[in-house]
Protein backbone atom coordinates (compact mmCIF):
# COMPACT_ATOMS: atom_id res chain seq x y z
CA UNK A 1 0.00 0.00 0.00
CA UNK A 2 1.34 3.43 -0.85
CA UNK A 3 2.25 5.31 2.28
CA UNK A 4 0.67 8.56 1.07
CA UNK A 5 -2.74 7.06 0.39
CA UNK A 6 -3.90 7.49 3.98
CA UNK A 7 -4.20 11.25 4.18
CA UNK A 8 -6.77 13.73 5.39
CA UNK A 9 -8.47 16.60 3.63
CA UNK A 10 -9.27 19.96 5.27
CA UNK A 11 -12.94 20.39 6.22
CA UNK A 12 -13.58 16.64 6.03
CA UNK A 13 -14.00 14.82 9.35
CA UNK A 14 -15.44 11.42 8.39
CA UNK A 15 -13.81 8.87 6.09
CA UNK A 16 -14.39 5.36 4.81
CA UNK A 17 -11.35 3.36 3.68
CA UNK A 18 -12.38 0.37 1.56
CA UNK A 19 -10.20 -2.68 0.96
CA UNK A 20 -8.43 -5.30 3.07
CA UNK A 21 -9.49 -4.14 6.55
CA UNK A 22 -6.62 -5.80 8.42
CA UNK A 23 -3.96 -4.34 6.10
CA UNK A 24 -5.49 -0.86 6.00
CA UNK A 25 -5.87 -0.85 9.78
CA UNK A 26 -2.23 -1.89 10.20
CA UNK A 27 -1.10 0.89 7.86
CA UNK A 28 -3.27 3.40 9.69
CA UNK A 29 -1.81 2.37 13.05
CA UNK A 30 1.65 2.95 11.61
CA UNK A 31 0.59 6.42 10.47
CA UNK A 32 -0.64 7.30 13.97
CA UNK A 33 2.58 5.98 15.50
CA UNK A 34 4.72 7.97 13.06
CA UNK A 35 2.77 11.11 13.95
CA UNK A 36 3.20 10.42 17.69
CA UNK A 37 -0.55 10.40 18.38
CA UNK A 38 -1.13 9.74 22.07
CA UNK A 39 -2.91 6.42 22.82
CA UNK A 40 -5.64 8.17 24.82
CA UNK A 41 -6.51 10.19 21.70
CA UNK A 42 -7.44 6.98 19.86
CA UNK A 43 -10.83 5.32 20.35
CA UNK A 44 -10.30 2.01 18.62
CA UNK A 45 -13.16 -0.21 17.45
CA UNK A 46 -11.35 -1.18 14.25
CA UNK A 47 -9.21 -3.85 15.88
CA UNK A 48 -12.39 -5.88 16.46
CA UNK A 49 -12.21 -8.45 13.65
CA UNK A 50 -14.81 -11.04 14.62
CA UNK A 51 -17.30 -9.77 17.21
CA UNK A 52 -20.10 -7.33 16.41
CA UNK A 53 -19.70 -3.88 17.93
CA UNK A 54 -22.50 -3.32 20.44
CA UNK A 55 -24.51 -0.11 20.42
CA UNK A 56 -23.75 0.42 24.13
CA UNK A 57 -20.02 0.41 23.34
CA UNK A 58 -20.63 3.15 20.79
CA UNK A 59 -22.53 5.18 23.38
CA UNK A 60 -19.62 4.87 25.81
CA UNK A 61 -17.29 6.07 23.06
CA UNK A 62 -19.54 9.09 22.48
CA UNK A 63 -19.13 10.09 26.12
CA UNK A 64 -15.35 9.98 25.70
CA UNK A 65 -15.54 12.04 22.52
CA UNK A 66 -17.36 14.84 24.35
CA UNK A 67 -14.20 15.45 26.42
CA UNK A 68 -12.25 17.99 24.39
CA UNK A 69 -8.45 17.50 24.18
CA UNK A 70 -6.33 20.04 26.06
CA UNK A 71 -4.00 20.89 23.18
CA UNK A 72 -5.45 23.16 20.48
CA UNK A 73 -4.00 21.01 17.69
CA UNK A 74 -4.82 17.65 19.29
CA UNK A 75 -7.09 15.32 17.32
CA UNK A 76 -9.17 12.41 18.60
CA UNK A 77 -9.30 9.48 16.17
CA UNK A 78 -12.45 7.33 16.29
CA UNK A 79 -11.68 4.09 14.42
CA UNK A 80 -14.45 1.68 13.40
CA UNK A 81 -14.54 -1.66 11.59
CA UNK A 82 -17.68 -1.08 9.50
CA UNK A 83 -17.97 -4.81 8.75
CA UNK A 84 -19.05 -5.31 12.37
CA UNK A 85 -21.66 -2.55 12.61
CA UNK A 86 -25.31 -3.60 12.34
CA UNK A 87 -28.09 -1.24 11.21
CA UNK A 88 -29.08 0.19 14.63
CA UNK A 89 -25.42 0.73 15.57
CA UNK A 90 -24.77 2.57 12.31
CA UNK A 91 -27.84 4.73 12.91
CA UNK A 92 -26.48 5.65 16.34
CA UNK A 93 -23.42 7.13 14.61
CA UNK A 94 -25.33 9.42 12.25
CA UNK A 95 -25.45 12.45 14.54
CA UNK A 96 -21.73 12.46 15.35
CA UNK A 97 -20.90 12.00 11.65
CA UNK A 98 -23.24 14.84 10.67
CA UNK A 99 -22.04 17.23 13.38
CA UNK A 100 -18.54 16.19 14.48
CA UNK A 101 -16.57 18.42 16.85
CA UNK A 102 -13.61 20.17 15.24
CA UNK A 103 -11.11 17.95 17.05
CA UNK A 104 -12.55 14.62 15.81
CA UNK A 105 -11.64 12.39 12.86
CA UNK A 106 -13.99 9.44 12.31
CA UNK A 107 -12.41 6.61 10.34
CA UNK A 108 -14.41 3.65 9.04
CA UNK A 109 -12.71 0.59 7.54
CA UNK A 110 -14.65 -1.89 5.39
CA UNK A 111 -14.22 -4.56 2.75
CA UNK A 112 -17.08 -3.01 0.77
CA UNK A 113 -18.89 0.31 1.01
CA UNK A 114 -22.27 -1.39 0.45
CA UNK A 115 -22.01 -2.77 3.98
CA UNK A 116 -22.90 0.69 5.27
CA UNK A 117 -26.36 2.21 5.29
CA UNK A 118 -26.86 4.73 2.44
CA UNK A 119 -27.69 7.46 4.98
CA UNK A 120 -24.31 6.95 6.67
CA UNK A 121 -22.30 6.27 3.51
CA UNK A 122 -23.44 9.52 1.88
CA UNK A 123 -21.82 11.48 4.72
CA UNK A 124 -18.40 9.84 4.42
CA UNK A 125 -15.48 10.56 2.12
CA UNK A 126 -14.93 7.14 0.56
CA UNK A 127 -11.41 6.10 -0.43
CA UNK A 128 -11.07 2.74 -2.16
CA UNK A 129 -7.53 1.47 -1.64
CA UNK A 130 -8.05 -1.71 -3.62
CA UNK A 131 -8.41 0.02 -7.00
CA UNK A 132 -6.20 -1.22 -9.81
CA UNK A 133 -6.06 2.22 -11.43
CA UNK A 134 -4.46 5.12 -9.58
CA UNK A 135 -6.73 7.99 -10.58
CA UNK A 136 -4.41 10.49 -8.90
CA UNK A 137 -1.61 9.80 -11.35
CA UNK A 138 -3.89 9.35 -14.34
CA UNK A 139 -5.69 12.69 -14.05
CA UNK A 140 -3.40 15.25 -12.28
CA UNK A 141 -5.16 18.61 -11.98
CA UNK A 142 -2.03 20.60 -12.80
CA UNK A 143 -1.73 18.89 -16.18
CA UNK A 144 -5.44 19.05 -16.94
CA UNK A 145 -5.40 22.83 -16.49
CA UNK A 146 -3.15 23.08 -19.57
CA UNK A 147 -5.30 20.97 -21.90
CA UNK A 148 -7.67 22.18 -24.59
CA UNK A 149 -11.35 22.37 -23.67
CA UNK A 150 -12.26 19.75 -26.26
CA UNK A 151 -9.84 17.29 -24.62
CA UNK A 152 -11.21 18.08 -21.16
CA UNK A 153 -14.79 17.43 -22.26
CA UNK A 154 -13.75 14.10 -23.83
CA UNK A 155 -12.05 13.15 -20.57
CA UNK A 156 -15.14 14.18 -18.61
CA UNK A 157 -17.30 11.90 -20.73
CA UNK A 158 -14.85 9.02 -20.28
CA UNK A 159 -14.71 9.35 -16.48
CA UNK A 160 -18.48 9.54 -16.08
CA UNK A 161 -19.15 6.63 -18.46
CA UNK A 162 -16.65 4.48 -16.55
CA UNK A 163 -18.39 5.39 -13.28
CA UNK A 164 -15.09 6.72 -11.90
CA UNK A 165 -16.20 10.19 -10.87
CA UNK A 166 -16.29 9.55 -7.12
CA UNK A 167 -12.82 7.96 -7.03
CA UNK A 168 -11.41 10.75 -9.22
CA UNK A 169 -12.85 13.43 -6.93
CA UNK A 170 -11.41 11.62 -3.90
CA UNK A 171 -7.95 11.43 -5.44
CA UNK A 172 -8.02 15.13 -6.40
CA UNK A 173 -9.01 16.05 -2.85
CA UNK A 174 -6.25 13.93 -1.33
CA UNK A 175 -3.47 15.18 -3.58
CA UNK A 176 -4.46 18.83 -3.98
CA UNK A 177 -6.23 19.76 -0.75
CA UNK A 178 -4.22 18.12 2.02
CA UNK A 179 -1.76 20.94 2.63
CA UNK A 180 -2.16 24.01 4.81
CA UNK A 181 -0.38 26.57 2.62
CA UNK A 182 -2.78 26.73 -0.30
CA UNK A 183 -3.27 29.59 -2.74
CA UNK A 184 -6.65 31.27 -2.89
CA UNK A 185 -7.30 29.58 -6.22
CA UNK A 186 -6.43 26.17 -4.76
CA UNK A 187 -8.81 26.78 -1.85
CA UNK A 188 -11.60 27.64 -4.29
CA UNK A 189 -10.97 24.47 -6.30
CA UNK A 190 -10.94 22.36 -3.14
CA UNK A 191 -14.27 23.83 -2.09
CA UNK A 192 -15.67 23.00 -5.54
CA UNK A 193 -14.48 19.41 -5.16
CA UNK A 194 -16.07 19.08 -1.71
CA UNK A 195 -19.35 20.49 -3.03
CA UNK A 196 -19.24 18.07 -5.97
CA UNK A 197 -18.73 15.15 -3.56
CA UNK A 198 -21.89 16.10 -1.69
CA UNK A 199 -23.88 16.52 -4.92
CA UNK A 200 -23.02 12.96 -5.99
CA UNK A 201 -25.61 11.74 -3.47
CA UNK A 202 -28.36 13.67 -5.30
CA UNK A 203 -29.84 13.33 -8.79
CA UNK A 204 -27.41 15.87 -10.20
CA UNK A 205 -26.09 15.47 -13.75
CA UNK A 206 -22.61 14.01 -13.18
CA UNK A 207 -21.31 15.02 -16.59
CA UNK A 208 -22.28 18.67 -16.08
CA UNK A 209 -20.84 18.54 -12.57
CA UNK A 210 -17.44 17.39 -13.83
CA UNK A 211 -17.50 19.74 -16.83
CA UNK A 212 -18.02 22.65 -14.46
CA UNK A 213 -15.00 21.66 -12.33
CA UNK A 214 -12.77 21.25 -15.38
CA UNK A 215 -13.83 24.66 -16.69
CA UNK A 216 -12.84 26.26 -13.39
CA UNK A 217 -9.33 24.80 -13.43
CA UNK A 218 -8.71 25.57 -17.12
CA UNK A 219 -5.66 27.81 -17.57
CA UNK A 220 -5.36 28.43 -13.81
CA UNK A 221 -2.40 27.57 -11.62
CA UNK A 222 -3.38 24.62 -9.44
Amino acid sequence: MNKNKIQFTPNVSSYLFVGDVAKIYQEFQKKLTDEAVKPYHIIDFASFLTEKIAIEEIRQAMRRIRIKPIGKSDIIYFLLNANLLNGPTQNSLLKIVEEPPSYLKIIFFSTHKKLLLPTLLSRLMTIELGQSIDQTEKYPLGELAKKELSDLFKLSEKIVKANQLESVLNSWLLTNCAGRDMTRKRQEICQELLTAKKLLTTNTNKRLLLDNILLKIKDDTI
